[in-house]
């Protein structure tokens, strides 16, 4: 691993050279909006970013919320996407309604599950696998590109325009927040399903790129690899176990999809006793509580008829 800090060193570090070329994969980290020096270093990271992509770069982009487009600009690293099919609404970030003993919250932060499927290379290590995604964003996903992670649609999720006094909110008083965001039609992006993350693939438009396909991975969430997410225990688990296995498994399915290297794409070891069972949906689980609810009494009921009419 070799890092670049670019507001500290603006030379591009040498890779070590191996026989043969050992592949090459940028992780790009934007600084968040509430960042010190946000104003210089995303504007010089995103032109990185797209000299990167401009030579044909294998690179995973995350993206953070931005205030740009509540001022009428653009985020500089949205506007690099759309030649991979891919449109971040990184000005809306997500939230949720979610309903507790105290009353309802808004929290910021979702649980998502990969569906089970041969649509793409990544999912089948990271099929069935719980990712924590803080703050994310909405990305409208076109050809080439495709979704990898979504949201459902639920009218107690919605993506928020008033979101910078909220996010300064520390996260374990959030549930006492006195001005937590509403949902307001008009002005927050109320349409689902979202989009949070997406896989592209185009033809690479450098020739001296080592592959003919270029890669992209944006996951439109907010520190979603870092170890308080990625490593954060499962406090009601019997034995050691991660709370959110999927984002340390996407992190390095990505990187080993991003090397070319799909031969090498399976869940880690770790991973591998981790059960994968599919949330139930809701209408299986009304049907299921319907059930539960209704057929006991109903037996009860038949069989005293029965018995009734044996008698007689």
């Amino acid at each position: 691993v070799v890092e670049w800090p670019i507001a500290l060193q603006s030379i591009e570090p040498s890779v070590p050279q191996t026989d043969p070329p050992r592949p090459v994969v940028y992780v790009i980290i934007p600084p968040a909006a509430s960042a010190r020096d946000a104003t210089t270093a995303v504007p010089r990271l995103a032109s990185l970013t797209k000299t990167l992509l401009d030579r044909g770069e294998n690179v995973l982009l995350t993206l953070e919320p931005s205030l740009l487009p509540r001022i009428g600009q653009s985020d500089p690293f949205a506007e690099l996407l759309p030649p991979f099919g891919i449109r971040p609404d990184t000005g809306r970030p997500l939230v949720q309604r979610v309903s507790t003993p105290r009353g309802p919250v808004i929290w910021p932060e979702f649980r998502a599950m990969a569906e089970r499927g041969d649509d793409h290379a990544l999912l089948p290590p990271i099929a069935g696998l719980s990712l924590a995604l803080p703050w994310p964003s909405p990305l409208l996903v076109r050809p080439p590109a495709s979704a990898l992670l979504t949201i459902p649609e639920s009218s107690d999720v919605w993506g928020e325009s008033q979101w910078l006094t909220f996010r300064a909110v520390p996260r374990e008083q959030r549930a006492l927040a006195p001005d937590a965001p509403s949902r307001d039609d008009a002005a927050d992006n109320v349409r689902g399903p979202w989009t949070v993350a997406a896989v592209s693939e185009r033809p690479t438009p450098s020739q001296e790129a080592a592959n003919a396909t270029q890669r992209l991975v944006v996951v439109a969430s907010s520190a979603w690899f870092f170890d308080p997410v990625a490593l954060e225990p499962d406090p009601t688990a019997a034995r050691p176990t991660l709370l959110n296995p999927g984002n340390g498994e996407l992190f390095d399915a990505s990187l080993r999809w991003l090397a070319h290297q799909d031969d090498l794409l399976a869940p880690g070891a770790e991973v591998v006793a981790t059960p994968r069972i599919p949330p139930m949906s809701g209408s299986s689980l009304t049907a299921l509580r319907w059930s539960v609810t209704l057929v006991p009494p109903a037996l009860v009921l038949l069989l005293g008829c029965a018995i009734r009419l044996i008698r007689r």
